[in-house]
């Protein structure tokens, strides 16, 4: 639960981040060093484990496993408990998710309209300043286009993280009102298993500096021997 928690909240941050990338590309990438982000990533884990504190509390009240064999492992449906993960860790993050995709997808299509209003021959062709100007409108051209790329990808994994993990969560939220079937749970948690699976295929598929940074990571020890 908490690395799902973790997950969910990470997701979150990413669109936050494609989000100001495109709204504020230049500034808010100059502002975005190694320091800055590993803070953000450690107060998400923080709030993570914020999160479950109260979960494993409850797990010292021992009248609430009564009746269980030596083995066996159950959902806790208490209501405490349900409102908690369902609330907490789903539709909180589900839904900072949604209005921050939809940011994105309005924000690139107004910016596309103004870019084909814009009228791009400022400089005559034997201006000195026209090849600068072209430099400049390809570089801008470029960025724009790698973060759409980006915001794409963002959107195929907010996508599937609504297909397979909302499951798990209904059947959380009914558990506390009726009795839901024990396969239905597990087949629940196997589709959140698959999402949390399928994000870094969707990844690599779709960004090559994802592909090249895990690389890096996987192959870390080459920058030691290169030295």
């Amino acid at each position: 639960i908490g690395l799902e928690c973790a997950s969910t909240f990470h997701l979150a941050a990413i669109a936050f981040d494609r989000y100001r990338s495109i709204v504020d590309g230049i500034t808010y990438k100059r502002r975005r060093t190694f320091r800055s982000v590993f803070v953000k990533v450690a107060s998400l884990w923080v709030i993570t484990a914020w999160m479950l504190m109260d979960p494993i509390m409850e797990f010292n009240d021992k009248t609430q496993w009564s009746g269980l064999e030596e083995g066996y492992c159950r959902y806790n449906t208490s209501t405490k408990w349900v409102i908690h993960i369902v609330v907490g860790m789903y539709f909180i993050p589900a839904t900072l998710l949604i209005v921050l995709y939809t940011k994105i997808f309005l924000t690139i299509k107004k910016m596309l309209k103004r870019r084909e209003k814009m009228c791009l021959p400022v400089f005559s062709s034997e201006s000195p300043c026209s090849s600068y100007s072209g430099i400049v409108q390809r570089n801008s051209e470029a960025t724009f286009l790698a973060e759409r790329k980006a915001a794409r990808m963002l959107g195929f994994v907010i996508g599937a993280y609504r297909i397979l993990v909302t499951p798990v969560y209904i059947c959380h939220l009914f558990s506390s009102m009726v009795t839901v079937p024990k396969r239905l749970f597990t087949l629940a948690a196997i589709l959140v298993h698959t999402n949390s699976g399928g994000n870094p295929v969707i990844y690599a598929f779709c960004s090559s500096e994802f592909r090249k940074a895990f690389a890096d990571v996987v192959l870390f020890w080459r920058k030691f021997d290169m030295r």
